[in-house]
């Protein structure tokens, strides 16, 4: 329970029972704050960064993508991270909450518990998202607390007026610009007893997380995945023996775009994987062998596959069920502007060959 501060002009939220967030306010919070950090994420990394909404605060991301987002980008993301554990630690707020009407505060002196306790409380949340039971806690318990809430002791209130963080009181008082609401200011938005930074801050927050909530759902996409392929097609001989006519090597790579509002990205996946396939006429003679090899660009790195053909493998390229005359070959170690060659021999003679150029080099 918060406890009344002798100062009514300082602690407006306790001068009248205290008024506990609703689970409802909580998860429209929650999901305000993810849609507008999933836009900003757009805005600054493309769609290469996949953004999860809970827990909250931290907004976890899926580290795979991460992987995909240049030092920039992720160093901007990182700062608004931070950015959004400082307006709760210190301010009681997240920009979603500010918007809602709620704030996170010790559960003794109603003040924003600052950044450590801040980062153990959204560590803490891990423990919440086991099944989902500590976010849905607040339905039934008292205090309106989840676990984490719980374990850091602290509550969350519906008020945009809290008092200030003991680690900024003093900087602030200083400098005479210490401002608090009016007893009993729940402070929402245009209400009079609310300070008028208060109403300005909270109305920047509904611009700015309304404004990137925007940029959170593709509006079009659209691209091709797997398209790149390279065919070569060979004469038939009339000699009447075993002959190539053709081969294809196709590549895993792929290209996509995406809108959102007016802003338009394109993401390309490079191949990590490269398929040849041949084609010939008449009976494989004993000898027949396929071979597929991969060179990165520089000539250092390489990755090949050799397969002898079945004898007398009729005409037909698949035989019972099995593909044959298809080679694989992982090109991922390779770096961009691989080269991979394939060919077909007999006894070691090469018949014919077949090569294609990493196509996003």
């Amino acid at each position: 329970m918060v406890i009344a501060d002798p100062r009514p002009d300082v602690v407006p939220e306790v001068l009248d029972e205290t008024v506990y967030a609703s689970w409802t306010a909580r998860v429209v919070a929650t999901v305000l704050d993810g849609l507008a950090l999933s836009g900003l994420g757009y805005l600054v990394a493309g769609p290469a960064l996949d953004v999860d909404l809970i827990p909250p605060v931290t907004f976890g991301t899926d580290t795979s993508s991460m992987s995909d987002v240049a030092p920039g980008a992720r160093a901007v993301l990182v700062a608004v991270v931070v950015l959004v554990l400082l307006l709760q630690g210190y301010g009681g707020a997240t920009p979603g909450k500010r918007v809602v009407g709620i704030a996170v505060v010790d559960d003794q002196t109603g003040r924003p518990v600052g950044l450590v306790r801040t980062v153990l409380r959204s560590f803490a949340h891990l423990l919440d998202a086991i099944l989902f039971i500590g976010y849905l806690r607040p339905l039934w318990n008292a205090e309106r607390r989840t676990f984490a809430d719980s374990i850091v002791g602290t509550v969350v209130l519906r008020t945009r007026t809290v008092r200030s963080n003991l680690a900024l009181e003093g900087l602030v008082s200083r400098r005479g610009t210490l401002r608090t609401g009016r007893p009993g200011a729940r402070g929402s938005l245009g209400e009079p007893a609310t300070p008028g930074w208060e109403a300005r801050t909270t109305a920047v927050a509904a611009v700015v997380t309304v404004g990137l909530a925007l940029f959170s759902g593709s509006w079009s996409s659209g691209g091709a995945s797997g398209a790149s392929a390279e065919s070569c097609s060979f004469p038939v001989l009339d000699s009447g023996t075993f002959t190539p006519t053709g081969a294809t090597l196709s590549a895993d790579d792929s290209v996509s775009t995406e809108r959102r509002f007016w802003v338009e990205s394109t993401t390309t996946q490079p191949a990590t994987e490269v398929a040849a396939r041949w084609h010939w006429v008449r009976t494989v003679p004993e000898g027949a062998t396929v071979q597929l090899v991969a060179t990165s660009a520089d000539g250092t790195l390489d990755a090949r596959t050799v397969a002898e053909l079945p004898v007398a493998t009729p005409t037909d390229t698949v035989v019972d069920g099995a593909v044959v005359g298809e080679l694989t070959v992982d090109v991922s170690t390779l770096g961009p502007g691989w080269v991979a060659q394939t060919s077909i021999s007999v006894d070691g003679s090469q018949l014919a060959t077949c090569s294609m150029t990493d196509p996003l080099a």
